[in-house]
């Protein structure tokens, strides 16, 4: 008498496996084919639930325009960097996020520069408006929409420092030379106009031609003239005409750079106050105003998350079941010899 195996085996046809018996296969474990997939999707809908804090994403847009330079009552003043994409990119910068970790009273020890900085994006630009979306994620929307705007008051006030440090030190820096400059061509031309003055004072101003021709022994044969003004002493009146209007131009001149580096030195006092209180805030000058960045759209509270997406992540959760458990299905079967 012939004892049947009632288990499942794959019937082969040479090396092929009918798709009856791999369904009949796949039938008979159903439950693990069920149970393990919503296992999955099941823990990974907790996990996204209670375990995943969900990110909030939220843009303001920035409008930059700085020019190739300023033109301010000491003169003309070349901008530090040559383009507004390079200004932009400021934003980022360990500095501004330093500032605005401070201004947002976050913890130090719990917040880093490096955090702070993944968080925040430069969206695609539009190079031929300057128009620049900054992009700003976090776990609280009304934080991310906080921390947005004080990214943007440190950032114009960052760049307004920027150019108004470089500035104001530029032309401190430059008046300082011109004074030392003008002040050794002052001492110059005082000595020659010394020695000019003493070098007029003994030249004759008229020629004695009566006397000269006296010193002929023919000179009764000749007609004595008038005296005639003497040119050299003309030529060192119109030189000592000239040294003195170089002197009242350099005078002039020192005084004018004296009056700026009096002015220039009050803003670096004032500049070295701001950076000793924490440089948080405008930088207010007279210098020149900086108003080449602007916000075009403000950061609103988002109402949605961006992630995790649950539905997203409970299907590939699912399909990660799926495979696992038919690969669980296909091992078990082989090796109870069902194949």
């Amino acid at each position: 008498m012939k004892i049947y195996d009632t288990s499942v085996k794959l019937k082969q046809r040479g090396s092929v496996i009918e798709a009856r018996d791999l369904i009949n296969l796949l039938w008979k474990y159903k439950l693990i084919l069920i149970i393990i997939p919503l296992i999955f999707a099941i823990v990974a809908a907790i996990f996204n639930i209670y375990f995943v804090k969900p990110v909030y994403k939220t843009t303001f847009t920035i409008y930059v325009n700085i020019p190739s330079a300023y033109s301010t009552k000491y003169g003309n003043f070349t901008s530090p960097i040559n383009n507004n994409i390079d200004y932009i990119n400021l934003i980022k910068s360990n500095e501004v996020i330093e500032k605005t970790i401070a201004s947002m009273g976050y913890n130090t020890y719990e917040v880093s520069i490096e955090s702070i900085n993944s968080r925040i994006t430069i969206g695609e630009e539009d190079t031929s408006q300057n128009i620049f979306p900054i992009i700003v994620s976090g776990h609280d929307p009304q934080e991310i929409v906080d921390l947005s705007n004080k990214l943007y008051n440190t950032y114009i006030g960052h760049v307004d420092l920027i150019i108004k440090d470089r500035a104001i030190n530029y032309f401190y820096n430059d008046f300082s030379v011109k004074l030392e400059s003008d002040q050794s061509k002052l001492q110059s031309n005082n000595d020659l106009l010394r020695r000019y003055e003493d070098l007029i004072e003994t030249t004759p101003q008229l020629i004695d031609q009566e006397g000269l021709l006296k010193a002929f022994s023919e000179a009764s044969n000749y007609i004595v003239l008038d005296d005639i003004t003497n040119p050299n002493y003309i030529e060192l009146q119109n030189t000592l005409i000239e040294t003195k209007k170089i002197i009242e131009t350099t005078e002039s001149n020192i005084a004018t750079y004296n009056a700026y580096l009096e002015e220039l030195e009050l803003e670096k006092a004032a500049l070295e106050k701001f950076y000793q209180e924490g440089g948080l805030g405008r930088f207010e000058s007279s210098l020149l105003d900086t108003s080449d960045v602007f916000v075009l759209s403000q950061a609103m509270v988002p109402s949605d998350k961006v992630s995790p997406n649950l539905a997203a992540n409970v299907v590939t959760a699912g399909l990660l079941g799926n495979i696992l458990s038919i690969g669980l299905v296909f091992f078990r079967s082989y090796m109870k010899r069902e194949i």
